[in-house]
């Protein structure tokens, strides 16, 4: 409950109350403005700030995701005195991680697609 308390107190002020239309431009409209594009377009990829956050924040959620299933398994072996079978918490814990992920890009691209053709 405090979670959402929370999530909603942060969409709120961060969004203002605004409804969705204010902020997706309509399909008419361009953009951004046409550029020249270079011979080198990693460079200016790489120029992009959004590149290096995201680049970023999959280097910690990785790190972070590993880290707690190697922990599962140490916690469970050592403070719960897991036998041999203490291997299948970590696969549960990836399978469900990984099940997640299909679910939410299924859902992100069915909702996408019927609301949003591009």
């Amino acid at each position: 409950m405090g979670l959402a308390i929370f999530s909603t107190t942060l969409l709120s002020t961060t969004f203002r109350f605004k409804r969705q239309e204010y902020f997706i431009p309509p399909r008419d409209a361009p953009t951004q403005p046409t550029e020249i594009i270079s011979r080198n377009k990693y460079k200016q990829i790489m120029s992009h700030k959004v590149v290096h956050l995201l680049g970023a924040f999959i280097f910690v959620n990785v790190g972070v995701r590993f880290s707690i299933g190697g922990w599962i398994v140490t916690f469970i072996i050592d403070v719960r005195k897991g036998g041999s079978s203490a291997g299948y918490i970590s696969s549960g814990f990836f399978g469900g991680w990984y099940n997640k992920v299909g679910l939410v890009e299924y859902l992100t691209n069915s909702i996408a697609t019927r609301h949003y053709s591009w």
